[in-house]
């Protein structure tokens, strides 16, 4: 079933509303992923429209990328361990990262790189 605060009412408005607010889209898309549901199992269940919801999915996906794209930084990296095998290797799509010493490699900075490139892959 849908969050708290999207209520059978609210719902209803929705699924009769010629457009929505990104706010309101906001609000379906997180009930929808809190619901585990496909996107057709959900839109089946609240009488909604797949297709509204695919449309603002990639919308605010896009407005994400567009966000991230201008937030991502990246650090000097300094090549070491040339002619040695890598301890661990990490793939994002056709990114790979070679780590040599994994004890040096802080864990939030190598979860940030993976986060910022989630679009990318």
């Amino acid at each position: 079933m849908a969050n708290k605060s999207l209520t059978k009412s609210k719902l209803a408005r929705l699924r009769d509303a010629r457009r929505w607010s990104e706010a309101d889209a906001r609000e379906v898309l997180g009930a929808l992923e809190s619901s585990g549901r496909t996107i057709h199992a959900f839109a089946r269940e609240h009488d909604l429209k797949a297709h509204r919801l695919y449309w603002w999915r990639e919308r605010l996906a896009g407005a994400v990328r567009e966000e991230r794209a201008e937030t991502v930084t990246f650090a000097p990296v300094v090549v070491t361990g040339l002619g040695q095998a890598p301890a661990l290797t990490v793939r994002l799509g056709a990114l790979e990262l070679d780590v040599f010493t994994p004890s040096t490699v802080d864990p939030v900075w190598l979860a940030q790189i993976i986060e910022a490139t989630k679009g990318e892959r």
